[in-house]
């Protein structure tokens, strides 16, 4: 613990705050306020959250969806503006508007209403590459602790309020959260730590890379049988 977060310690606790549960696991804490405490702590003081004790994988997982749905929406919302705006520019007020509502502006709502889906299978890949990452860099850990770093690493999505270039500062601040859970939680050194991250976003990488290939040929494969049907 560094000097910052030991003077952002409770003053007059005889109990050091990285034994103490997170406010969002407290059973007698106020949901909201607990919610709202974590987020402010996993956003200023990441190495005092992942020093938290936590047995359960619950509250990782509602914290992460609730604010991985929220910045998601966010982005989404920003950057349909942005649409909009580049349409009238391009095409005049009226025919961009005619333009963009029956295309891109049905893609954008169904994207936000598959928001909470969405949000879901990112944290469950997060949480799968992450875990691969650490054993591959020989750190063999149990699933639970790598649940938790990749949910409350959620916490950078609410960069995504900012107008525009928030979804990619959100993405940056999500790594950074991420690099120090995996320093925090793990303990390893930092060359070891940056090993674990970049092998983390190969893992990713490579797993979208699949997944896009598979829709592809599942879409192809939808497309021959219909042709094949109508002829």
């Amino acid at each position: 613990m560094n000097l910052g977060e030991e003077l952002a310690a409770p003053a007059g606790s005889g109990e050091p705050a990285s034994l103490k549960p997170l406010a969002w696991e407290d059973p007698e804490e106020p949901s909201w306020a607990g919610f709202w405490r974590t987020l402010r702590e996993a956003l200023f003081h990441p190495g005092r959250l992942f020093q938290a004790p936590g047995q359960r994988w619950q509250e990782p997982l509602a914290f992460g969806l609730i604010t991985g749905v929220a910045g998601l929406l966010a982005a989404l919302y920003w950057q349909l503006l942005l649409s909009l705006a580049i349409s009238r520019l391009g095409d005049g007020m009226a025919s961009g508007v005619a333009l963009v509502l029956p295309g891109k502006m049905k893609f954008f709502l169904a994207l936000m209403v598959l928001a909470p889906i969405m949000t879901l299978a990112n944290l469950g890949l997060n949480g799968l590459c992450l875990w691969g990452a650490a054993s591959l860099t020989g750190c063999r850990p149990a699933f639970l602790p790598v649940w938790r770093i990749t949910g409350y690493a959620q916490a950078g999505m609410v960069a995504a309020l900012l107008p525009f270039l928030g979804g990619l500062a959100a993405g940056v601040w999500v790594l950074c959260l991420t690099y120090q859970g995996i320093k925090t939680v793990f303990g390893l050194s930092r060359g070891r730590v940056w090993a674990t991250l970049l092998i983390f976003l190969f893992l990713e990488i490579m797993a979208l890379l699949v997944l896009a290939g598979c829709l592809v040929g599942f879409l192809g494969l939808m497309g021959l049988m219909l042709l094949w049907g109508l002829t």
